[in-house]
């Protein structure tokens, strides 16, 4: 037996497990196509895929007539791969790890699974445990679509030694403050760059430049209607202009980095500030 419908999830396996004891007949065997990233130790910690295969190993073993497959998905494909099988309404996944910026496409396909239905059956799933903004992230027009899995902290690296030398003694806080430290490691005589701007990340707008602009603004990329953008927006305006100037900062040749490139300079002492 398959299940045809889809579960998308902002990265949460208590939803798997949830699935499982609402829908399955103990008499007959179901199969559970599950897809998540597939990332490096480079960039994911090992432990996390360690203990969801673990939790998955308990599970089924609980559950002898459910099988899990485990479909790991090149993390640059993730998007377009999860995109296509939903609008295709592909029978190749039931359980889906994905992006959060991913949610609302994936809505939009109609192929997801509301989850109001099945939070209030399970005892284990507890909204006000999760951290508020994660948990609304999965909500469109008051409908819940998906849990959180895993969340990161953006943070701002800081070269101790060319601050010094620039004569910056306290750290930035303010962009002016940032932009007032990029001008003075500029006038020192050495091979370091203030900043680097990785050209073809797009999550770099999205997170370190454009992004943040935005949320100090109040503001975002679309309107509250989701349907339209706020392009022309004064706001949006100003946090492309400061996209525009960070760049000026970094050397031409970044502009082709994906990204990968950055710590390995920063380490090097080539880089003023790196954003993760």
């Amino acid at each position: 037996m398959r299940i045809r419908s889809f579960l998308l999830l902002s990265l949460t396996l208590a939803f798997v497990l949830a699935l499982g004891s609402v829908v399955v007949a103990q008499d007959e065997m179901i199969t559970l196509n599950f897809w998540r990233p597939d990332r490096s130790p480079e960039s994911d910690p090992p432990a996390i895929w360690d203990d969801t295969g673990e939790l998955i190993t308990a599970w089924t073993e609980a559950h002898p007539n459910i099988q899990v497959n485990i479909n790991p998905i090149p993390f640059n494909e993730l998007d377009t791969t999860e995109l296509t099988a939903l609008r295709a309404g592909s029978s190749d996944v039931d359980v889906l790890l994905v992006n959060h910026v991913t949610i609302g496409a994936a809505v939009g396909t109609g192929g997801l699974e509301p989850l109001d239905d099945c939070i209030a059956s399970q005892d284990s799933l507890v909204p006000s445990d999760w951290i508020p903004g994660l948990y609304a992230a999965g909500q469109r027009e008051g409908i819940q679509y998906t849990l959180p899995f895993d969340t990161d902290t953006r943070v701002m690296y800081y070269n101790k030694a060319l601050l010094e030398a620039a004569g910056i003694d306290k750290v930035p806080e303010t962009w002016d403050e940032l932009y007032a430290a990029f001008d003075a490691i500029e006038a020192l005589d050495t091979d370091a760059a203030p900043f680097y701007y990785p050209g073809l990340n797009k999550w770099f707008v999205l997170y370190h430049t454009v992004g943040p602009w935005l949320v100090e603004k109040n503001t975002s990329f679309l309107n509250p209607d989701g349907d339209t953008s706020t392009t022309l927006d004064p706001a949006t305006v100003e946090a492309w202009n400061h996209a525009i100037k960070l760049a000026s900062y970094a050397p031409e040749a970044s502009l082709t980095y994906n990204g990968e490139e950055l710590e390995p300079l920063f380490a090097q002492g080539k880089m003023g500030f790196l954003f993760t």
